[in-house]
């Protein structure tokens, strides 16, 4: 097998940090987790994030592919909103974020560093400090989530942007922003006209990117493009369960739950077809039920996959073998 490069997105959460690496498998990059460690809860957050820094940068990586802030977040135990913004300690969280994002820009640097913004469900901003105050709800997984919780509560928003908007200023041009959970395209409109507020100019000042985890969203992409779109990425979990009306946390709809259903993967096509034609660059997470199509996904226009870290080698495979293939058709 090739020789990969390596390409690291860091996922910082409450039960350890996880490593992603992209491997070049027959000359195209692909999307893999590398390594899950576990962390000491006791230490600072910046220690935290500052110790996963370094340990990625030893990979002699290409860059970082994703870095959640409402993981970094999760690392207070506070709520973001009841317990900072609604106390007016709004600026500590903005500094808590921004160093962490700092931190891994400026261990990666000029490598790029790919930004989650906030996508909390209410059932676990219940959990946190001054999580008594928030909203309950029947279905969190259709519910109060994503973009359209931060274009509600434009002050939880504003945290991100001003974050980002600290890191931007203190010279770190080598990072993006992907907004999650995006229904519609003109909510995405709406959060880059919020991005511009903040003194950011989307796709000159910093590339910008969407998630596509509704059949709404995959539907439109055409118009996501023509708004402007550097990265597309497939929630193939959430767009799975949102088409088949399947919550994958289910163990009873488990049978309904398919990724490799016709219905979900004429969406996933539509925007990687979509994305390839404009020169836009796609990733979605691997699913056992994929492997079937995997030849399709790759000749279709899919840049990257995000595996567990045990199956590197298994789907590694799996992928230049499904990339032969697509090459002899050509």
């Amino acid at each position: 097998m090739p020789k990969s490069q390596n390409y690291l997105g860091i996922d910082i959460g409450a039960s350890g940090i996880k490593l992603v690496e992209l491997a070049n498998v027959g000359g195209r990059a692909r999307l893999v987790t590398y390594a899950f460690s576990e962390y000491d809860s006791a230490q600072p957050i910046g220690q935290i994030i500052e110790n996963t820094a370094e340990k990625a940068k030893e990979l002699n990586t290409d860059g970082v592919g994703l870095l959640r802030t409402n993981l970094v977040v999760e690392e207070t135990g506070n709520h973001p909103y009841f317990y900072y913004i609604k106390q007016k300690r709004e600026q500590e969280l903005i500094d808590i974020l921004a160093n962490g994002i700092m931190q891994i820009a400026e261990t990666f640097n000029p490598k790029p560093v790919w930004i989650r913004t906030m996508d909390f469900s209410t059932d676990e901003l219940s959990l946190y400090n001054k999580g008594e105050e928030e909203i309950v709800e029947s279905n969190p997984l259709l519910g109060w989530r994503g973009i359209v919780r931060g274009l509600d509560q434009k002050e939880l928003l504003s945290v991100d942007f001003q974050a980002i908007k600290k890191v931007l200023d203190a010279g770190y041009n080598n990072i993006g922003i992907i907004f999650p959970m995006v229904r519609d395209v003109s909510e995405y409109i709406l959060v880059k006209e919020a991005l511009l507020g903040h003194g950011i100019k989307p796709h000159v000042d910093i590339k910008v990117g969407s998630m596509f985890e509704t059949p709404v969203a995959a539907m439109q992409i055409e118009d996501f493009v023509k708004s402007g779109l550097d990265l597309a990425f497939v929630g193939i979990n959430d767009i799975t369960q949102y088409t088949l009306a399947a919550d994958r946390t289910n163990p009873n709809m488990q049978q309904v739950y398919n990724p490799a259903n016709t219905a979900v993967l004429n969406l996933v096509y539509n925007v990687l077809e979509t994305c390839k034609y404009n020169n836009i660059e796609t990733t979605t997470s691997f699913l056992s039920p994929l492997k079937k199509v995997l030849p399709e996904l790759l000749s279709r226009g899919l840049v990257s996959f995000t595996l567990q870290a045990d199956r590197i080698n298994e789907i590694a495979e799996l992928v230049f073998e499904a990339e032969k293939k697509v090459s002899e058709k050509i």
